[in-house]
């Protein structure tokens, strides 16, 4: 492990997490970030073995420098260390290439464990991060929803990416209609945001693996 990017703004918390990668990974260098753009800054100066970064900067989404990251240098091991497990912001950061998912309400001594794994190629997982990826795609038990064709079209189309204005565009209806229908589907598939939906359209087939893009 040569340098290490640490994307973090709370100093305490960088400082703790800089520890557990100097007791279990020995880094040369380590290098600090406590924004966005200064995250920036850095990955455009540097090449880094390791970046752990945290998602809420005081001037943006971590995933963005993760984005950045992955582009210059795709060789770098990038884990999220966060508070946010939700499902919206877990595929996105899965989606623009992040290597491990680390909750750090964890303890120390799971942190490093999970640090660790990284040298035996072990994908740094929370298990509440691991678990909800798991469940995210099993199949339902109860594939009894019922959506109108119409429905089902807006569905393929959120779960692709589109927009509502967009897809109201190629369904020829106004954009009011769409929102309509949005707010129908939400309903019906007991889910209130675009990632969640998208993973509904996956499960029952509206939409394949390829075409999948909950990050949107």
């Amino acid at each position: 492990m040569n340098t290490v990017l640490i994307i973090e703004d709370l100093a305490d918390v960088s400082e703790w997490l800089a520890t557990i990668v100097t007791d279990n990974l020995a880094p040369k260098e380590i290098h600090y970030a406590n924004n966005l753009e200064e995250a920036k800054r850095l990955i455009l100066e540097h090449q880094y073995s390791l970046a752990l970064i945290d998602i809420g900067l005081p001037d943006g989404s971590g995933i963005e420098a993760l984005e950045k990251i992955k582009l210059k240098n795709e060789g770098c091991y990038c884990v999220i260390t966060t508070i946010f497990e939700d499902t919206e912001n877990i595929y996105r950061a899965l989606k623009q290439g992040a290597d491990g998912y680390v909750l750090k309400s964890e303890s120390s001594e799971d942190i490093a464990i999970h640090l660790q794994g990284i040298l035996l190629g072990k994908p740094p997982l929370s298990p509440a991060i691991a678990k909800k990826m798991i469940t995210a795609f099993q199949p339902s038990k109860e594939l009894t929803i019922k959506l109108s064709p119409r429905e089902q079209q807006i569905l393929t189309f959120i779960a692709k990416g589109y927009s509502i204005p967009s897809a109201a565009s190629l369904l020829d209806i106004s954009p009011h209609t769409a929102a309509d229908y949005v707010k129908q589907v939400y309903k019906k598939l007991q889910v209130n945001n675009r990632a969640d939906a998208a993973l509904k359209a996956y499960e029952l087939g509206f939409v394949s693996p390829s075409g999948f893009r909950p990050e949107m």
